[in-house]
């Protein structure tokens, strides 16, 4: 794979693939999540996005945890974007579909479509998960008290995601929960969206902190001309939005 680096605000944001200067489709990862999307989406994925903070992303060391957000990310992949200035079909799950959704706002002319999935909690049923989040930043005070952390949700948290947190350390990762305490979804700025939506929906990506309801709720606020569910994975890649929005 070829290894693009950009200097951001928050730091550097890495594209990692092989670049067409006419089509690709990146992927955004979640908060702490596998850099990798689900399966059976990961044959369509030309390049994997990874945000400052994470992995080999160096983060802004000048940068607090409040500034680590849904829109401040989406303005880093945005900067990204322009950088290497193609056109990307991004593909976002949970915290990165948010981010995939600011960064379509800010640069129309490069993002040609999202596809989305595992939509996370936002507006009213995000509340208790962003006093739960600034919780868990508050607690992280030092390395002991990161790693009681980590004891506390070992037992009901993925290998993938505690490995991920023990590479990223305690005085990130408490900057990420910050972050993600105080994320939420502008709904003027998803309404300004204007390239084509694809929500994929199977049972299999629901869970407490991405209930259907919160899908749902996306739908909602959107015209069904730009905006779709899709429950076949295949179909969100395959098919050309004029034809899959025209049906």
């Amino acid at each position: 794979m070829n290894k693009q680096t950009v200097m951001t605000h928050l730091g550097a944001v890495i594209i990692d693939g092989k670049l067409n200067p006419n089509y690709n489709i990146a992927y955004i990862p979640e908060l702490f999540g596998d850099a990798l999307p689900i399966e059976s989406v990961r044959p369509f994925i030309t390049c994997l996005i990874t945000l400052p903070g994470y992995k080999d992303a160096e983060l802004n060391p000048t940068c607090h945890g409040t500034m680590l957000t849904w829109k401040e990310y989406g303005r880093c992949v945005a900067t990204a974007l322009k950088s290497i200035n193609q056109p990307f079909t991004l593909v976002g799950s949970s915290k990165g579909a948010m981010i995939a959704i600011y960064t379509a706002v800010l640069v129309p002319n490069l993002v040609t479509k999202l596809v989305l999935y595992r939509i996370p909690r936002f507006q009213s049923l995000r509340e208790n998960l962003q006093k739960k989040y600034a919780g868990i930043a508050q607690s992280i005070i030092d390395e002991v008290n990161f790693y009681k952390f980590l004891d506390k949700i070992r037992d009901k948290t993925s290998y993938k995601i505690l490995q991920n947190l023990e590479h990223t350390g305690w005085e990130i990762s408490k900057k990420l929960y910050m972050g993600a305490s105080v994320s939420e979804l502008d709904l003027e700025v998803f309404k300004n969206v204007t390239q084509p939506i694809i929500l994929l929906e199977q049972d299999f990506l629901y869970d407490d902190l991405h209930p259907k309801e919160a899908l749902e709720n996306l739908l909602n606020y959107k015209s069904t001309k730009t905006i779709k569910k899709i429950d076949t994975i295949e179909n969100a890649f395959l098919v050309s939005p004029g034809n899959l929005f025209d049906s």
